[in-house]
C-alpha cells in the first residue's frame, strides 16, 4: 500500500486509508487524468501501437542495478527498491569499475548510482554507461550532493543526484518519473 501511495502521489494523486472496526476498510485513490490533447495528441494518433507498447511495459519489471561502495548503503537501497513489486534489482556492485561492468552484461533498465567510488568514481561509470547503454537511466545518490557533483552527474547523463539521506522518500518516485518521461519520448 505504501508503494502504491509513493506512486500515486508522485505523479500528483492521492490515496486515503480509513479503517472502520468490525467493517473493514474503505481505500480512496485519486488518479490525475492527463489533459485531453496529451490523449489525442497527433503524434499519438499516428502510432496505434504506442498505447500497447506503453501497456506491455508497464506489465514488466524495471531491472535494477545498485552501484555504492559501502555494503550497508548498498544493502539498504536494494531492500528498498525490492519493497515495489514494480522493481526488481538484478546486480550490486561495490565500485565504479565493477558498476560499469556489470551494466554491460546485465542491461539494467536504471542504475542507482553513488558518486564517489573507489577504482572507478561514479561521474566516470555513469559518463561510461549513458554512451553504451544510451536506454539505461542513471540516477544518483550522494552524501555530497551539492551543485558541484550534480552539475557533474547531470553532465555525464544521470537524469538526477539525490541526497543520500532523503533518497528513502525519493528515489523510487524519481524512477517511476524518469522511466514514465523515457517512455513517452521514445514512442511519442
Amino acid at each position: 500500500m505504501f508503494s502504491i501511495k509513493e506512486r500515486l502521489e508522485s505523479i500528483g494523486g492521492q490515496m486515503s486509508i480509513l479503517p472502520t472496526p468490525g467493517c473493514g476498510t474503505t481505500i480512496t485513490m485519486n488518479v490525475p487524468v492527463p489533459p485531453e490533447p496529451l490523449i489525442r495528441s497527433p503524434a499519438l494518433s499516428r502510432k496505434p501501437e504506442v498505447r500497447e507498447i506503453l501497456l506491455a511495459e508497464a506489465n514488466r519489471r524495471t531491472r535494477i542495478l545498485v552501484a555504492d561502495d559501502h555494503d550497508l548503503v548498498r544493502n539498504g537501497v536494494a531492500q528498498l527498491l525490492s519493497t515495489d513489486p514494480t522493481l526488481e534489482v538484478v546486480g550490486e556492485a561495490a565500485n565504479g569499475r565493477e558498476a560499469l561492468n556489470l551494466a554491460r552484461k546485465l542491461h539494467p533498465d536504471v542504475v542507482v548510482m553513488d558518486v564517489r567510488r573507489p577504482v572507478m568514481d561514479g561521474i566516470a561509470a555513469t559518463r561510461h554507461i549513458t554512451a553504451e547503454l544510451p536506454g539505461t537511466v542513471v540516477v544518483g545518490i550522494s552524501a555530497f550532493s551539492e551543485a558541484g557533483f550534480k552539475n557533474e552527474m547531470l553532465k555525464a547523463g544521470a537524469v538526477d543526484l539525490l541526497d543520500k539521506g532523503e533518497a528513502s522518500n525519493t528515489l523510487i518516485a524519481t524512477i517511476t518519473r524518469c522511466l514514465a518521461e523515457r517512455s513517452i519520448e521514445k514512442h511519442v
